[in-house]
């Protein structure tokens, strides 16, 4: 009953309010104050808006760019100077000696020169011109003194060039009955010619034979023939015979190679 009591109470209060607001609203509303204009502000007056502080930025280091490595220059490369070719050289001028062999010991005083050179050069032995032959030798005959003498042998041609030998031979007297040298070939030798040459000296009047085949024998007692080799090995016995019996022999060992 209580509540009732109550709720009834505050709706009476709420009911007396409600008819007081409309009575209120019923009078003359209450002057408003006249309206201010706004005072215009003078540009002296004006305020000026702060500006913009602008906030300072740490000075931070520009990043520093490596210098620049200088680039070490080269040195200007010197054109090699351009070496000029040789002239081309002639040959040597051949010049092949057969005898006598330098240092020879001779019983007879006499020898021959035989050597081979170029076709077409010109040939001297001790200063006196001598003839070549179609194949290149040539050949002269010369009379010897006893002791030392010196050979010089020139070749030359067209083309100026020149070629020479000097050779000393021994003429030493025996005591042999029947004196006898083997000029050529050597001992030993070894050849590309199958026709070789055999030379040597005796007595004018002996009789050589060159394994068993008679040579002819000059007024100085030269001898000299050919003789045709086998392949390889050949033996050649060169003999020489005088009307008393007298007999001188000697063999050699010619290599022949094709």
């Amino acid at each position: 009953m209580v509540v009732v009591r109550r709720l009834m109470s505050l709706m009476i209060w709420g009911a007396a309010l409600a008819v007081l607001g409309i009575i209120a609203c019923g009078q003359d509303p209450t002057p408003l104050p006249p309206a201010v204009s706004p005072t215009a502000v003078s540009a002296s007056t004006a305020t000026v808006a702060p500006t913009a502080t602008s906030v300072p930025v740490p000075d931070t280091p520009s990043p520093t760019e490596p210098a620049a490595t200088a680039t070490p220059q080269s040195a200007p490369t010197t054109a090699p100077t351009p070496v000029p070719s040789p002239t081309p050289t002639a040959p040597p001028l051949p010049l092949d000696l057969l005898s006598p062999r330098d240092g020879s010991i001779l019983e007879v005083a006499a020898v021959r020169v035989l050597g081979n050179t170029q076709i077409g050069a010109v040939a001297t032995i001790n200063g006196a011109p001598v003839e070549i032959e179609a194949d290149g030798r040539f050949q002269r005959d010369l009379a010897l003194e006893v002791g030392l003498n010196t050979i010089n042998v020139v070749v030359t041609d067209r083309l100026g060039r020149a070629e020479s030998r000097n050779v000393a031979v021994f003429v030493v007297p025996t005591t042999a009955a029947l004196p006898f040298n083997v000029f050529y070939p050597w001992d030993g030798i070894e050849v590309r010619q199958r026709d070789l040459p055999v030379l040597g000296v005796s007595r004018p009047d002996a009789v050589v034979a060159v394994n068993g085949v008679p040579m002819e024998v000059n007024a100085l007692g030269i001898y000299s023939g050919m003789l045709t080799l086998d392949d390889d090995t050949n033996l050649v016995e060169v003999s020489a015979t005088d009307i008393d019996g007298n007999v001188r022999l000697e063999t050699i060992v010619v290599f022949y190679t094709p």
